[in-house]
């Protein structure tokens, strides 16, 4: 993982959060919101910064109506676990860390 991709994680790690807390207050996005368990709220984060760190490329050709998926080499798989651990840090630290993180800025509604 190069500093370029590790910043891009880092910025999205801190980004998510902020649509996550946004997403729970949404009438519309009933898969998460204040009264959800701590483990889907866990489960739900792993799984945003699991979908941050895979970086895949695809390609649809619809003509031939073909998806095409690149990037699934070991070499990627290995950064992209280390890009998952590094996403799911971030996003908790951007979410607990005091007077400045999500649940200070945008607290839950209980």
């Amino acid at each position: 993982m190069n500093l370029e991709q590790g910043g891009w994680q880092v910025l999205l790690a801190i980004v998510l959060p902020f649509v996550l807390q946004w997403l729970k207050r949404q009438r519309w996005f009933p898969f998460l919101n204040s009264w959800s368990t701590q483990t889907w709220k866990i489960l739900v984060s792993a799984f945003v910064a699991l979908c941050s760190a895979l970086g895949l490329a695809y390609n649809f050709d619809p003509v031939v109506g073909r998806l095409i998926i690149d990037g699934l080499t070991w070499t990627n798989v290995g950064h992209s676990l280390l890009s998952f651990v590094l996403s799911f840090v971030t996003q908790h630290t951007a979410y607990t860390l005091p007077k400045i993180g999500v649940q200070a800025l945008m607290p839950s509604e209980k």
